[in-house]
């Protein structure tokens, strides 16, 4: 079985903050918890092509995969919203993760990102400890 359901939403989600279209437009601090969409078991049977031989002939196998997660992702989330000015807000999110991909025993995962909005322009930084990376991004709307 897949998840989200047919309504979109994750069955496994709880939170500790308002409904998403309350708060964009709220600041402050939320705090949620949730699992993000996977497949809650099954398996999947495929056909794989070997190589070549010599005379170019391809041989083929039935392989069968198990598609059920060995563990369950868990995303603890802090966000804080400020609005500076009507024009202006800067926002943070930490997140932590347990379990990241639904795989047992992965090492936990840290990620944050910083924005900052003025107008129509937004700019964010983020960072994941998993990574040694830095990401930015800027959008403008016209």
């Amino acid at each position: 079985m897949l998840w989200p359901p047919a309504n979109g939403k994750p069955k496994f989600e709880h939170t500790l903050r308002p409904p998403a279209t309350t708060r964009a437009a709220m600041p402050g601090a939320n705090l949620s918890i949730g699992q993000p969409s996977r497949v809650y078991d099954g398996r999947i049977d495929i056909l794989l092509s070997d190589r070549a031989d010599q005379d170019g002939k391809i041989t083929y196998r039935d392989e069968t995969l198990n598609l059920s997660p060995s563990g369950r992702q868990i995303d603890l989330s802090l966000t804080y919203a400020k609005h500076l000015s009507a024009e202006m807000s800067a926002s943070f999110k930490f997140t932590q993760t347990d379990d990241i991909h639904h795989i047992a025993g992965a090492a936990k995962t840290y990620s944050g990102f910083l924005g900052f909005q003025y107008k129509d322009l937004a700019f964010g930084v983020g960072q994941q400890r998993a990574d040694s990376e830095l990401r930015m991004s800027y959008v403008k709307r016209f």
